[in-house]
């Protein structure tokens, strides 16, 4: 087996077996001079289960008669029970402080990004719903104020839909172009406006214009929300921070109710006029203000990360773009991820 070199004891790593200067050969347990899992493999006659010093290594003979018996092959390397163990290169696959320090790092500096940009976005996903859906409540005086029908008051619902699905994905790649930091405040400053504007409808007209300028406002926000995400966490953790982001759906159904009906009930009891139009008004500022601190506390990504120190953000910056290139990798041929299965007979004629 090319590579393989007899060892002796030496510095030990996680693992046990093929030990290769040259780097593994594909066979159970082969590893390069890292160091990686081993299984027990002695290689070209050498002491199994230790490790090759930083010195060319000298050769350890073993019991002849043994090594006849388990090299059945011929080519110097046998598997021996006795010693599936432990072996490697100084430093190698165990990890070692370094590994350790590297994944310390890791864990804070993911826990400032997600203290940092999941709170907010959760708070504008849970606004978004609210400005979306308050027209319910806010139904209860206004079809009588505009003198809607049961059928204008629906075509209105339903017309929020025709700018929200069709404009999604041009939108996104506005924001794209834009940069998130900047498209996503503009998106929270757009809708609140034009769910504000409801609030000083005065026809049919009038209401399925403000309708269609809601849904156009908030077409492009869940879409960018996931690539501004994209930049921050590996796709292992895609799932977490989106799913914590869209708790907010649920939470709006809890707490949207509540406070339009206490909305209402609080302008009624002033004698403030319409109700229905305060609701839109003051359910709509709170995006207005969101829209200002993102604008000012968003960043552009990892390099540009204010909440992170230098080392911090070199860090990072060397997470994303590993899973850059991962992303960017060719998928696995069909060997590799077990297909290769139908050219063995052997499967064939057990079937």
């Amino acid at each position: 087996m090319g590579g393989l070199l007899p060892v002796e004891a030496g510095a030990s790593a996680a693992g046990g077996g093929y030990t290769s200067i040259g780097g593994g050969d594909g066979r159970r347990g082969a590893s390069g001079v890292a160091g990686a899992a081993h299984r027990g493999w002695v290689a070209n006659g050498g002491h199994p289960g230790a490790t090759a010093p930083a010195t060319a290594p000298t050769a350890v003979a073993p019991d002849a008669a043994a090594t006849a018996a388990a090299d059945s092959d011929g080519d110097g390397d046998y598997y021996d029970p006795e010693y599936d163990g432990t072996c490697g290169v100084a430093g190698g696959g165990g990890g070692g402080d370094g590994d350790e320090a590297a994944a310390a790092l890791d864990a804070v500096v993911m826990a400032k990004v997600r203290r940092r940009l999941l709170p907010p976005l959760f708070v504008a996903a849970l606004l978004c719903y609210l400005d979306r859906t308050n027209l319910s409540f806010a139904a209860l005086e206004m079809n009588d104020a505009l003198g809607l029908t049961p059928e204008q008051y629906g075509t209105g619902a339903a017309v929020f839909f025709c700018t929200y699905a069709s404009l999604g994905v041009p939108a996104a790649l506005a924001v794209k172009r834009v940069g998130a930091h900047r498209g996503l405040p503009a998106l929270l400053a757009g809708w609140a406006l034009a769910s504000g504007g409801m609030g000083a409808i005065t026809s049919v007209r009038g209401f399925y214009l403000a309708r269609l300028a809601v849904g156009a406002a908030e077409a492009g926000f869940f879409p960018s929300v996931i690539y501004y995400l994209t930049g921050w966490f590996r796709q292992t953790d895609m799932g977490f921070s989106y799913t914590a982001i869209m708790t907010s759906t649920a939470v709006s159904g809890v707490v949207g109710g509540p406070l339009a009906g206490a909305i209402l009930a609080s302008v009624a009891r002033a004698g403030g006029g319409a109700g229905w139009r305060w609701l839109f008004v003051l359910e709509a500022a709170p995006t207005l203000l969101l829209a200002a601190v993102l604008a000012a506390t968003l960043d552009a990504g990892p390099s540009a990360a204010r909440f992170l120190t230098a080392p911090e953000r070199e860090h990072l910056v060397a997470r994303q773009a590993r899973e850059v290139a991962a992303r960017s990798a060719p998928p696995p041929t069909a060997d590799e991820e077990g297909g290769g299965g139908h050219r063995r007979h052997r499967l064939w004629w057990w079937w």
